[in-house]
């Protein structure tokens, strides 16, 4: 799959491209009685999503 010279530039395009399985580390969860909260991006939405939960 071509990609463009601004997607190839793109911090998530090197993550993605370079990821392994292999080489991955497994997240282990416990119950803590904590309270975690995440939200689910699309790779088309990031640019416009991600800044604003990053800042808070």
């Amino acid at each position: 799959m071509a990609v463009s010279a601004a997607q190839a530039s793109h911090p998530l395009h090197y993550l993605t491209e370079h990821f392994q399985w292999e080489d991955s580390v497994e997240l282990a969860l416990e119950n803590t009685g904590e309270t975690v909260e995440g939200e689910l991006i699309l790779m088309n939405d990031i640019d416009a999503k991600l800044p604003s939960l990053i800042s808070g």
